[in-house]
């Protein structure tokens, strides 16, 4: 009898630790944190600026900054802060230079150019500079 009950848990038991689609609404979110901290790769994004320096400041304003939203035009900058961040994009009309990271250059990669986007993300102000890292996005048919 020892090995038929054996058999039910070899059978019963892979099925309850399937996580199945909450698993997957996980990892997508986890995937999306991860890009959100990753600098970006293209050197048109990054410029002259340290990928280090911009991949701990993501990180610190994702962990330490508040809830972000900006709709609007994400305007050229000269890429050039004293911290050495990339910054590629400032957010007009809100201030916030907004980091080079995989999730930027993804909505770059789909001609935002003096287009309309919706923005969400976090902001954090250090040294009287309002960095903001996106953590999701969508273009707006305006």
């Amino acid at each position: 009898m020892a090995p038929v009950i054996l058999m039910i848990r070899a059978l019963v038991l892979p099925v309850f630790a399937c996580p199945g689609a909450e698993a997957t609404a996980a990892d997508a979110a986890t995937a999306t944190e991860a890009a959100a901290l990753h600098t970006a790769t293209s050197a048109r994004l990054v410029g002259a600026n340290c990928s280090y320096t911009t991949g701990v400041m993501a990180s610190r304003v994702v962990k330490e900054g508040v809830d972000w939203q900006f709709t609007g035009i994400l305007k050229d900058t000269l890429n050039n802060l004293d911290s050495h961040v990339a910054s590629p994009f400032r957010a007009e009309g809100d201030g916030a230079f907004v980091i080079a990271t995989e999730i930027l250059e993804s909505l770059v990669l789909t001609g935002v150019k003096n287009r309309k986007v919706f923005l969400q993300g976090r902001v954090l102000e250090v040294d009287g500079v309002r960095y903001a890292v996106v953590t999701s996005y969508r273009v707006v048919n305006s």
